[in-house]
């Protein structure tokens, strides 16, 4: 993973080892991991990053009250000053609707009240596609347990997907089965959102006549139990 060495001073006057701060520079907030420790600037002169700070430094600072941020060239003595960023105001910063999708929302979501049910979501890459993958763990009519699982392609910037949901029938315990075997019972479909970092909205849809499997159609909004390691959305 492409990393940058920030230094901040622990007040002593002196710039030591213990005062590294740890991050990388990624050219888009997903889950590929990009950036490099050197770049071209565009003919328009302006390049936007995302600036991760790795939650393992124990000295991280706190991006909420003000900080500067600066460049200076390894192989040459041009500098560029730092920037100073005021403190974090969250009326400077509007709800804008839905969140993009991204692998920061990667994690799984439940139903505080009704614990025992809950999806896990990512949002990966395969090959140069984006992809959102459910498996939502929950019950049939008959309260055993029973999942379903989906993906689905975006486009960078989109706020919602909707994935094609099934289950499958005819396999064992630990590789005890023959994969040609399998029987894909498509079930329905499932479009997810979230309104933040950590809300789930997604609406669904059985669309199937197959008995034995459970129908329904509804809305529901939940909540995030986890999160990736080191990938915190704020």
């Amino acid at each position: 993973m492409p990393t940058f060495v920030g230094v901040q001073d622990d007040g002593d006057g002196e710039q030591e080892d213990e005062d590294a701060i740890y991050f990388r520079l990624a050219t888009e907030p997903n889950t590929l991991v990009q950036g490099t420790t050197s770049f071209i600037i565009p003919p328009s002169g302006a390049i936007t990053f995302v600036l991760e700070i790795a939650e393992a430094t124990l000295r991280a600072p706190n991006l909420n009250n003000l900080f500067g941020i600066g460049a200076q060239y390894p192989l040459g003595p041009i500098v560029i000053n730092a920037t100073m960023v005021d403190p974090f105001d969250a009326a400077d910063y509007p709800p804008l609707g839905d969140m993009p999708l991204s692998g920061y929302l990667t994690g799984s979501y439940y139903d505080p009240e009704h614990s025992g049910e809950g999806m896990l979501l990512e949002v990966i890459e395969a090959g140069e596609t984006l992809l959102a993958v459910v498996t939502w763990y929950t019950f049939d009519s008959a309260g055993y347990a029973f999942w379903l699982v989906g993906a689905a392609p975006f486009s960078p910037g989109d706020t919602e997907v909707t994935i094609p949901l099934s289950s499958r029938y005819g396999g064992g315990l630990a590789g005890d089965f023959d994969s040609a075997d399998l029987t894909n019972l498509d079930w329905g479909n499932i479009t997810i959102s979230f309104p933040n970092c950590n809300s789930l909205h997604f609406t669904y849809e059985a669309t199937h006549s197959i008995n034995g499997l459970p129908t329904g159609s509804g809305e529901r909004d939940w909540n995030r139990l986890t999160t990736v390691n080191r990938l915190a959305c704020e």
